[in-house]
């Protein structure tokens, strides 16, 4: 579930492009703060705080404005090409009374037996899973086993197991989350042209003409 995390912020003043480089040269992040029919803020937090934020899993946070603290949900990070760096992030405030909608990873544990003696392909279509709940109840992930999964086998959003009291999983119930595939193995025969007999010579005698 979230914890409540403090996090310092800023009122933004660098805009653009240029202004955004320049704050991640010094270690900070640009942030946008929106929700709750106010108007959108133009925030900027220090980049190591923020990336603890993310390692922790947790989407809830009390953030602190200028001074002001209000609860904000962090809905949204946008990293650098190679994932390593964080270019930016958004925050919706929330009333911790009120229901949210969020994206919670889904994370594969275990060796499946289609792949490790089947030889299946292990397809995973769906990496998230959309939820509603309240913004104090958000789990940081949900866990799929795949340590029985055999070749040819699907794991549904309706196999998810351990939700927790107060959660609503808005996906379908037949969505596919794990598949093992069966590779194709059979090559499908190459069809040949025949190639037609050559013509006689022009002027060449049939055998037994004289």
């Amino acid at each position: 579930m979230s914890q409540v995390n403090r996090l310092e912020a800023q009122t933004r003043t660098a805009m653009g492009k240029r202004g955004s480089r320049n704050l991640r040269s010094e270690g900070i992040v640009p942030a946008n703060l929106y929700g709750h029919n106010e108007d959108s803020q133009a925030l900027q937090v220090c980049g190591i705080a923020v990336r603890a934020t993310i390692n922790s899993g947790d989407r809830l946070v009390d953030l602190v404005v200028d001074g002001k603290t209000e609860k904000a949900l962090l809905t949204d990070v946008a990293w650098d090409t190679f994932g390593q760096h964080v270019l930016h992030v958004d925050f919706q405030r929330v009333n911790v009374n009120e229901k949210v909608h969020v994206a919670v990873p889904v994370q594969l544990k275990g060796t499946a037996p289609g792949v490790l003696v089947g030889g299946g392909i292990l397809e995973q279509p769906h990496h998230e899973v959309h939820i509603e709940c309240l913004a104090t109840n958000i789990p940081h992930e949900f866990v799929v086993r795949i340590q029985d999964l055999q070749l040819g086998q699907f794991i549904h959003v309706s196999d998810l197991t351990d939700i927790p009291e107060g959660v609503t999983i808005l996906d379908a119930p037949d969505t596919i989350l794990v598949h093992i595939a069966i590779p194709k193995t059979i090559a499908e025969p190459v069809a040949t042209e025949e190639v037609p007999a050559a013509p006689e010579a022009a002027g060449k005698k049939a055998e037994g003409d004289k």
